[in-house]
């Protein structure tokens, strides 16, 4: 599997291109292009979908008044849970996460998962319910980070993508770590897509994995969570949230609070609903693990 090329422009192109030449006949060196820092880092082995290291901004876990709606971040009775075992209720969030990410690329040719033979019903009751074009694309541009923040945690937890992987197998080197040598925000901004495209072409390996074998690593994480709720580990706390981020299911709703932050929509139809769909979703998987504080904490990410 391949990293998804997000492209430039000629006239960037060609700047690059006699920036190195100039570079090369003054001093004989030959600067590291983009693409070589990316191939680089990147492995030949598809591996796993690694979660990324987010950092936690423990400003954010102080006490405070809630500023959810009634609806949100209240305790979910039995009566009230979505009717899905918690196999059920992981892939379908990760499908709607992915759904809802593949909307901010560039790249239209990031497949669709259309044949899913261990959750086949759930997939064709989903897919009539959300059909494709409910999702639509938004325009979205990383912004100019402030390097001077770039070893600020509390800077980290707010861009979440600067967390993501360049690498196939592994949760390092991350953006940040590509980006703190970047001669400008052109490139930053190729750094940051290009990971976001791996980090999408991960997750739909995994969804292929879900509906070939029934489960994933990242799942069997997700449901040794859910053993844990009646034992008091989810207090609010640095500690516990560190947990939560390393599933996949709460490490992609911060990285989907950092894209909505900075993205316009292209076009509006469908995209309350499906967003409401897609938060629904996740409050379920909230609600089992006992953990409604998180709300509060992603919504001041």
């Amino acid at each position: 599997m391949k990293i998804y090329q997000v492209s430039v422009s000629f006239n960037f192109i060609s700047l690059v291109t006699l920036a190195s030449l100039l570079s090369s006949c003054s001093s004989g060196f030959r600067p590291e292009s983009i693409e070589d820092k990316m191939v680089r880092f990147e492995r030949q082995s598809i591996g796993d979908n690694v979660v990324p290291n987010s950092y936690v901004n423990n400003d954010l876990l102080v006490d405070a008044p809630s500023r959810a709606p009634a609806s949100i971040g209240t305790k979910k009775s039995k009566k009230d849970m979505l009717p899905y075992n918690n196999k059920k209720l992981y892939f379908l969030t990760l499908l709607d996460q992915y759904k809802y990410m593949k909307t901010f690329s560039k790249n239209e040719s990031i497949p669709d998962l259309i044949i899913c033979p261990k959750f086949h019903s759930l997939l064709v009751r989903y897919s009539e319910d959300h059909p494709v074009n409910d999702y639509q694309a938004k325009k979205w541009t990383p912004i100019d980070y402030d390097k001077s923040k770039l070893s600020d945690e509390k800077y980290l937890a707010s861009h979440p993508e600067l967390s993501l992987p360049v690498s196939k197998g592994s949760s390092t080197p991350t953006v940040v770590d590509l980006i703190q040598g970047a001669s400008d925000n052109n490139e930053n901004v190729h750094i940051v897509h290009t990971a976001f495209e791996l980090h999408l072409s991960k997750t739909y390996s995994e969804l292929k994995e879900l509906c070939e074998y029934g489960n994933s690593n990242n799942y069997y994480t997700f449901e040794n969570l859910n053993t844990l709720v009646n034992k008091d580990v989810f207090n609010k706390n640095a500690k516990s949230l560190n947990t939560l981020l390393r599933t996949t299911i709460f490490s992609n709703i911060a990285l989907k609070v950092s894209l909505d932050k900075n993205s316009n929509n292209t076009a509006s139809r469908g995209i309350a609903s499906v967003q409401s769909h897609a938060r629904e979703l996740e409050e379920e998987v909230i609600a089992r693990l006992g953990v409604e504080w998180s709300n509060d904490y992603f919504r001041g990410l």
